[in-house]
């Protein structure tokens, strides 16, 4: 059970970081996604 937890929590806290990073650089993801899309 503890190491599921310890899994979970730094999978959310990865994912945090990750969003932190996106808000900074929104125009870029945004250039990104278009990039992936075409």
């Amino acid at each position: 059970m503890c190491a599921i937890c310890l899994k979970i929590a730094r999978v959310l806290f990865t994912m945090t970081s990750f969003y932190e990073k996106k808000k900074k650089l929104r125009k870029n993801e945004l250039d990104f996604l278009l990039l992936c899309r075409s």
